[in-house]
């Protein structure tokens, strides 16, 4: 066996054996043979000793780790049952039964959890472990005291023998001392051979020796090699066991979260619910079916929507997991991880190699080269306290801190366990305290009148029949006299007390504050400081490892405020108002029981004395037309119905205000539910964080989260509210106005007919400012039709501003032209856009606007206006003389920019009409280098130029902006709409088709139905306005109803204008109307040369389309009273903008334009 001295070097054993080399010789050859003998029996013994305390230490820890294997087959064992006992109890709904939960955890944590942290406190592993180790390391730690200090032996020649596996410095030393023997076995010839030729004794020679510091050598094999190489049979001792009880942790710890999180995902039971309140004692209202519920099941909001051929009736989709399968689910994967953490209850595998042979080969190989230069004993440093030793108490220290987290989770589970129970019960004894005190009372008392109200009216009944069996008016009358005094004063008697208002004010006012102070308590008994680490934690030699330290106490009392009062005060005062109210309103049934017993006695004290006045005037004095009397029987039967239906209708009015205190009750118990399982949900999201900063977020967001979902649900309720009354009374209003104007018109013979549409869309047209000025102002504002100068409320329009960004800075590198002209249809948006470039792209850029708003009829007209607007002192200059300026000037830094907006107006369609853009074109790009130039065309321009100008368009580059599709139109609105914090509310199309109604009919929800009538509202819009914003914003403002003190729009469905009188136009009018998209505005000096007509025929083409409110003056002339809408010869004119949607489909139908 070869050995690694220090320095580097190795050696190996000779051939022959240790006990070989130690066997002694005559004593006249080895003298210390007896020394030898001596240090062989002590090695042999020293190595019987330390296997024994090997063998001893691997026993243990094979029957530790076998305890442990009871341990859990025992667990495991028990919770099996308890998992069958829970399977059994499973009802076919998959329900969890009441109880069921309870029983289990209960049970768990009896048999499994209380006896696996008594086994855990009792028998720490980790000490169990080092204990058993320590044994055996001061076992090995006594035997070098049997070593005696130093011994003489005697060397052997074989030692310096020369070996192939010898490093270099052993072969110096073997071969110096080889030499040294050498010499000495010549002088002893030489001696031999002086002695024989002198005739004297031959001298005999000694054998050489050495001195072995034996006790120093087995002090570091026996005390410091083997214990340090044994440390890793320790280590994978305690890994093992840190896996054991770490997996178990896990399963604990997944099962605790698991079951905890499914008992605050279950439905209280009915106690805690409130259920206890005697609902049944008032039996429920009947209900008929109402005029609006047979409405809504026609139009199919109501109505269960019909099952597909591959879709059965019964059936939902994506159906919820029932929580009975989740909590069997939880006891299964623990009793299955159970099961399998038999297989890690196994002590480590055996180290293939074996320690205590390889020291004490090593402590042979030092004993035969001992004493000799071979071996200092130099290189076997003695330490105070071996290295290995040393790491192993940091080692256990983790190990020990481990296990006490491990004991700590253990105990901080089963607090919290008992932490849930007493949030259960709070919250069970806290409902049912205040539904005593509350609506119990209040159901009790109406349960009580109706029983009398029921009693009185058979009483009336069958005294009824006596008195018309008897035909005895008097007697009922004076049954009726009796009975009502009887029942008034009994209803007196009532009112007089209110039972449940004063104990409900008494229980409301401070709502809940006994069990919140019951809580604190309970909160301030957990313990203070609890210290756990991850259940992720695989790797205690972590130097960054941070165990989790939580103040539970603190922590709990931290979480659950603000304090249980504060937060069930608005629940509690709406169910004192509802117990309030209640109680006015039951006033009525008092009115109720008194009007009709007054009016069934006034029915007989009526007959009776009619009666008398008959006998006294008699038969023959009776007019034959005049009605006859009642007769007894009648009059009997009429008396006692107006008793009967009266107090019939008294028990409904009860029944019908008992339900009113339902929604308040129902909206108390949820509450006080949420928040008892909000503090729940928090509690245990707090606990259960991974480290402490996470904890901290965790506790900051769960109180925002609570906070919010709090603020959030009341702010749903109340818009549920709202919008369902809101579209009650549309719809109802919407109805009863579309039937008054059937009535009207089918009165005076007027039909819905097209010949109105013209008129109610130059109506509507007419009345833009009007409608405008109706709105909010912030609306007004938001929705008003100047162009945009705000980039937020830009939509659709992002890849246009950064291709046009990405121009400019290719100009700026000297890579692109310097003119770029922007193309776009009228009226979708191209002003807004400029603006917005202007401000974001350009902001950081001198910027030079100028706007053509009239038609330039000569280059020189252009060049002042650019003039102009770059600041010339002197504008009035040619387009030469500019052109040839800006070519010799520098590129100023920050560069130049200068915006032309509606460049249509150097185009005009007749003779010569292209050479001013021609020239205009030329000019942009020769002086491209020192400005750069962004203008703007219309896309039918931009069309006609390309076929007339093809040489001037490839001057400059264009840029065709993007497209309004139906998404960006509906961004568009939505966008600027929530800047004015208004809720919306779609209202259902009187004219949806039969699709959009089918899927009307499968909303489940309020949220799915406003999704789908929102989709179809802008689905709509899209189709009537196209790539024409301001009448996308015209018709959406046209369908809205405000309701400023709920601050509540309401959108009605979409009724777009009608254009269908455009196909009465004639062809001069059209291509009139193509005009404009060419050329933008128009004067009738324009339209004579375009169409080459004369200044008469101009002027009526004109002016039937400004009468016809096809064309508007620019700027805009104010209507007449009168309507008297005449051209004007040196005015301008242009398309108005709410009907650039319209006519373009008109002149696309009419293949004029495409």
């Amino acid at each position: 066996m070869s050995e690694t001295l220090p320095g580097g070097t190795t050696d190996s054993p000779p051939a022959t054996s240790v006990e070989h080399a130690l066997t002694p010789e005559p004593a006249d050859v080895n003298p210390w043979s007896d020394a030898e003998q001596q240090l062989r029996q002590l090695v042999d013994d020293a190595r019987i000793r330390a296997a024994g305390s090997h063998a001893d230490w691997s026993d243990s820890i094979e029957d530790l780790f076998k305890q442990w294997s009871k341990t859990l087959d025992d667990l495991a064992n028990k919770h099996g049952m308890h998992v069958d006992k829970l399977a059994g109890q499973r009802p076919d709904s998959g329900a969890l039964p009441p109880g069921v939960l309870a029983e289990y955890r209960s049970a768990f944590t009896k048999d499994i959890l209380q006896p696996l942290l008594d086994v855990s406190s009792r028998n720490r592993p980790p000490t169990d472990v080092a204990a058993r180790f320590w044994k055996m390391v001061d076992a090995l730690t006594a035997l070098p005291d049997r070593f005696p200090e130093n011994t003489r032996l005697l060397e052997p020649k074989e030692l310096y023998d020369r070996r192939t596996e010898d490093s270099a410095t052993i072969q110096l030393r073997k071969a110096a001392h080889r030499m040294l023997l050498s010499g000495s076995d010549f002088l002893h010839g030489s001696r031999v051979l002086l002695d024989k030729v002198l005739r004297r004794e031959v001298r005999r020679r000694l054998p050489t020796s050495r001195v072995i510091p034996a006790r120093h050598l087995a002090i570091y094999h026996l005390r410091q090699s083997l214990p340090d190489l044994l440390i890793e049979e320790h280590s994978a001792a305690q890994r093992q066991l840190f896996q054991l009880v770490g997996t178990l942790e896990r399963l604990i710890g997944a099962w605790t979260n698991g079951v905890l999180v499914v008992e605050r995902d279950v439905e209280p039971d009915a106690e805690a619910r409130g259920s206890m309140v005697p609902w049944d004692a008032v039996p429920s209202p009947p209900q008929p079916e109402s005029d609006a519920v047979k409405e809504r099941d026609d139009t199919g909001k109501s109505a269960a929507p019909p099952a597909t051929e591959d879709e059965e009736p019964s059936k939902e989709k994506d159906t919820p997991v029932p929580l009975f399968d989740v909590l069997h689910q939880q006891a299964t994967s623990l009793q299955q991880g159970l099961e399998k953490l038999s297989a890690l209850a196994v002590p480590p595998e055996p180290a293939e190699s074996d320690p205590v042979g390889e020291v004490f080969a090593s402590l042979d190989v030092d004993l035969r080269k001992g004493g000799t230069g071979l071996l200092a004993t130099s290189k076997r440093p003695l330490l105070d306290q071996p290295r290995g030793v040393q790491l192993l108490a940091s080692a256990q220290a983790k190990w020990d801190e481990w296990h006490r987290e491990v004991d700590q989770r253990f105990r901080y589970y089963l607090g919290l366990m008992k932490l849930r129970d007493e949030l259960v019960g709070l919250e069970r004894r806290l409902v049912i305290r205040v539904g005593r005190a509350t609506v119990e009372q209040v159901l009790m008392t109406f349960a009580d009148m109706m029983q009398r109200f029921e009693a009185v009216g058979s009483d009336v009944g069958v005294r009824a029949a006596e008195a018309r069996k008897e035909k005895s008016p008097p007697r009922l009358l004076q049954h009726l006299d009796k009975s009502g005094n009887q029942l008034v004063d009994f209803l007196q008697g009532i009112f007089h007390q209110l039972p449940g208002l004063v104990s409900s004010d008494q229980a409301l006012s401070d709502p809940g504050r006994t069990e919140w102070d019951q809580l604190t308590r309970v909160a301030a008994r957990l313990p203070e400081l609890v210290t756990m680490h991850s259940l992720q934690e695989e790797d205690l030699a972590k130097e960054s490892r941070r165990p989790i330290q939580i103040e539970v106490s603190s922590l709990v009392l931290d979480v659950i405020e603000p304090p249980l009062p504060d937060r069930l005060r608005r629940p509690a005062e709406q169910l004192r108002a509802a117990v309030r109210r209640v109680w006015t309103e039951t006033e009525q049934v008092h009115h109720i029981v008194q009007y009709n017993i007054d009016a069934a006695t006034d029915e007989l004290k009526a007959f009776l004395e009619e009666k008398v006045e008959v006998k006294a005037a008699g038969r023959e004095n009776q007019d034959p037309d005049e009605k006859p009397p009642l007769t007894v029987e009648e009059t009997i039967d009429a008396s006692s119905k107006l008793v009967t239906d009266g107090l019939s209708r008294a028990s409904t009015t009860l029944a019908q205000l008992a339900t009113t205190l339902h929604p308040a009750w129902t909206d108390f118990v949820k509450t006080v539910n949420a928040e008892f399982r909000q503090d729940w949900i928090d509690v245990h999201r707090r606990l259960h964080t991974a480290d402490t900063a996470e904890e901290q977020w965790a506790g900051f967001r769960s109180q925002l989260e609570r906070r919010f979902e709090k603020d959030l649900g009341r702010a749903r309720v109340r818009w549920q509210i709202i919008a369902a009354s809101v579209t009650r009374i549309a719809t109802a209003s919407r109805r009863r106005v579309a039937s008054l104007i059937k009535i009207g018109q089918s009165a005076v013979g007027v039909l819905d007919s097209g010949d109105t549409g013209r008129f109610d869309t130059i109506d509507a047209l007419s009345g833009v400012s009007t409608l405008q000025e109706s709105l909010p102002l912030i609306y007004r504002r938001l929705f008003s039709f100047d162009p945009l100068d705000e980039a937020s409320l830009l939509e659709g329009r992002s890849r246009d501003l950064v291709s046009v960004k990405q121009h400019f800075t290719r100009w700026k590198d000297s890579h692109q032209l310097g003119v770029l002209l922007v193309q776009a249809p009228l009226g979708s948006g191209r002003t807004s856009t400029m603006n917005v470039l202007q401000d974001t792209v350009f902001k950081d850029y001198e910027v030079a606007r100028i706007s053509l708003k009239e038609r330039i009829y000569h280059p020189d007209e252009f060049a002042v206006l650019i003039a102009t607007g770059l600041g010339y002192e002197n504008p009035e200059i040619t387009l030469e003389e500019l052109e040839e300026d800006l070519i010799h000037s520098k590129r100023s830094q920050p560069p130049h920019v200068c915006f032309i907006d509606n460049m249509e107006h150097l185009v005009l369609r007749a003779a010569q009409g292209v050479n001013i853009i021609e020239r205009v074109i030329l000019f942009l790009s020769r002086t491209d280098r020192s400005m750069y130039w962004l203008g703007t065309v219309g896309s039918y321009t931009w069309q006609f130029l390309s076929k007339t100008a093809g040489k001037a368009v490839g001057f400059v580059d264009t840029y065709q902006l993007t497209p309004f599709d139906r998404d960006m139109i509906e961004s568009l609105i939505i966008n600027r709409h929530r800047r004015s914090g208004m809720t919306l509310q779609f209202v259902e199309p009187t004219d949806a088709s039969a699709l959009m109604r089918q899927r009307l009919k499968r909303a489940k929800t309020p949220e799915q139905l406003q999704s789908l009538l929102r989709e179809d509202y802008f689905d709509r819009l899209w189709r009537a306005s196209g790539q024409n914003v301001m009448l996308a914003l015209f018709y959406w403002i046209r369908s809205a109803e405000f309701n400023e003190e709920n601050s509540t729009l309401t959108v009605r469905s979409l009724a777009p204008l009608r254009f269908d009188y455009l196909n009465d136009l004639t062809l001069d009018h059209a291509f009139t109307l193509k005009a404009f998209f060419l050329h933008k505005t128009l004067s009738l000096a324009d339209h004579s040369r375009i169409f080459t007509t004369s200044e008469a025929d101009s002027t009526v083409i004109l002016e039937s389309l400004l009468n016809g409110y096809f064309i508007e003056e620019v700027p805009l002339a104010e209507r007449k009273a009168n309507g008297d809408y005449h051209v004007k010869k040196h005015a301008i004119y242009r398309l108005r903008p709410l009907i650039l949607h319209p006519v373009t489909s008109f002149l696309q139908s009419k293949n004029i334009i495409y």
